[in-house]
């Protein structure tokens, strides 16, 4: 092929890191598209995934914007604007062949293990696959679970939380059936559940079991609060933090709304602070039902009536009975 570029149809032009041509042939083609614009664009950075798509092919899901966002993390293309970038190569031209290194050789050597993990190509995929039951069974579980054939970048991120972290397979496919339970099945978000499963030692059957089943508490009462609130947004984390412990502490979601109410009463506006001090008083006072909580606030604001009404400066009973015993008299009387 004899071809050179067109400049003349171009303004100008963006640089692409030699580390993305490297793994170009790894990539899908949504996935190049993706890495060309949000190099081309500035504004990309600040997008979300489905507006990204949307201009990008009509074909194109939100999930393929972040699937593929994914992929060139992993590869070393892009990382997090706040994350800290390897040092680049030195400058072998002056002689100081000591220096040079690449961007593999700066990371720790547990960390080269994770990039080299991650950076399976699709011949080492079906090897891994040909050669491991183990491996075999998760990939067709997960696309049994969610019932479609699995990307390279999904195929490569469960391979590697398998043998980077050791989560079982029956651990993965125990935590990949919760995400689609509660439409979360994109990649990065199964990453980072399981990254938080490793860290906190939960790596057993019986360990994820009782795991999944405070998460399906806590996601239950996170939507019925936000349905229930007509709160058309997402949690804050402070408010996810609060219904984190209204979910561990067993509350319902009609004892939450009672509380919503007084909450209202009380301020004008919904504020999940002072719900989740009413909450608490109530469950100090071991009040499970809003039946109880009506009961418990009546009483409560019926003593402090009461003794409204009794706390006085003096006492009534003697102050009656000297106005009996000593009758004034009146100016002019005999005496």
């Amino acid at each position: 092929m004899n071809y050179k570029v067109n400049w003349s149809c171009s303004d100008g032009a963006f640089a692409v890191p030699d580390c993305a041509v490297d793994n170009i042939k790894l990539a899908s083609g949504k996935a190049v598209k993706v890495l060309f614009y949000i190099m081309r664009y500035k504004t990309a950075a600040t997008e979300n995934a489905a507006d990204i798509a949307i201009k990008l092919d009509k074909n194109m899901t939100a999930e393929d914007v972040e699937d593929s966002l994914s992929f060139w993390e992993q590869v070393g293309v892009i990382c997090p604007a706040n994350s800290a970038v390897p040092a680049p190569k030195a400058d072998v031209s002056a002689g100081n062949t000591s220096t040079q290194t690449t961007s593999k050789q700066t990371l720790s050597s547990e960390k080269a293990v994770e990039r080299a993990v991650k950076m399976l190509s699709s011949a080492e995929i079906a090897e891994k696959v040909k050669n491991s039951p183990n491996i075999a069974f998760l990939l067709s579980g997960a696309e049994s679970i969610l019932g479609k054939a699995l990307t390279n970048t999904e195929q490569r991120t469960l391979i590697w939380l398998n043998e980077y972290y050791s989560l079982g397979c029956d651990i993965l496919l125990m935590l990949i059936e919760f995400c689609k339970s509660i439409n979360k099945t994109n990649i990065g978000y199964i990453e980072k559940i399981a990254v938080s499963w490793y860290e906190n030692e939960i790596t057993t059957h019986e360990c994820a079991d009782a795991e999944i089943k405070r998460l399906q508490t806590y996601y239950s009462l996170e939507g019925k609060v936000k349905s229930r609130l007509e709160l058309n947004r997402a949690l804050t984390p402070k408010e996810k933090e609060i219904v984190n412990g209204w979910a561990a502490d067993g509350v319902t979601i009609e004892l939450v709304e009672a509380a919503y109410e007084r909450t209202v009463q009380a301020t004008g506006k919904a504020s999940f602070p002072y719900m989740k001090k009413i909450i608490e008083n109530w469950l100090i006072n071991n009040i499970r039902t809003p039946a109880d909580a009506e009961k418990f606030e009546q009483s409560r604001n019926a003593s402090a009536q009461t003794s409204d009404n009794d706390t006085h400066s003096y006492d009534l009973d003697k102050l009656l009975q000297f106005a009996k015993n000593n009758i004034p008299s009146l100016k002019g009387d005999s005496k």
